[in-house]
């Protein structure tokens, strides 16, 4: 198994490197294999969270499983389970990929290049949020107007 560095991981996650990395640690003490863990912010926000941790095929899928009845809770919990897993593996493949297209090079810069969040999904997903409920308030004034 390839060796990925602290300094690697760390430059490649970005915000909130300190949760990540003990995570990631044990997945590489476990030779890369998967053990369950908790993250919070991917179990309550879910397809946003993957589009700010940059996992955009993940995000695709959740999005269509989101119109699955029933489906979303599970879907939840699920992502909760394997949220610090998914982005271990992305970071450790695209690492791996970057020190042998650039061997014996310090990768770090474009580990962060190439990892790290996409900030502006957090204002995108409050502005839907937003917008959102102001639709269903409105949906609720109008129909209660019209008698329903």
């Amino acid at each position: 198994m390839d060796i990925v560095t602290d300094s690697e991981y760390t430059a490649f996650i970005g915000p909130e490197a300190h949760k990540y990395l003990p995570r990631f640690r044990m997945f590489d003490d476990l030779a890369g294999n998967f053990k369950a863990t908790w993250n919070w912010s991917a179990f309550f926000f879910t397809f946003w969270w993957l589009l700010y941790r940059k996992l955009y095929a993940y995000a695709a899928l959740v999005f269509v499983l989101s119109f699955v009845p029933y489906l979303n809770f599970a879907v939840m919990i699920a992502s909760g389970a394997v949220g610090y897993f998914l982005c271990y593996r992305k970071a450790r493949t695209d690492i791996v990929r970057l020190k042998q297209a650039f061997p014996g090079m310090d990768v770090a810069m474009r580990c962060a290049e190439l990892g790290g969040v996409h900030r502006f999904v957090i204002w995108v997903g409050v502005l839907v949020s937003v917008l959102c409920i102001l639709a269903a308030l409105t949906l609720g004034v109008v129909g209660a107007m019209l008698g329903d």
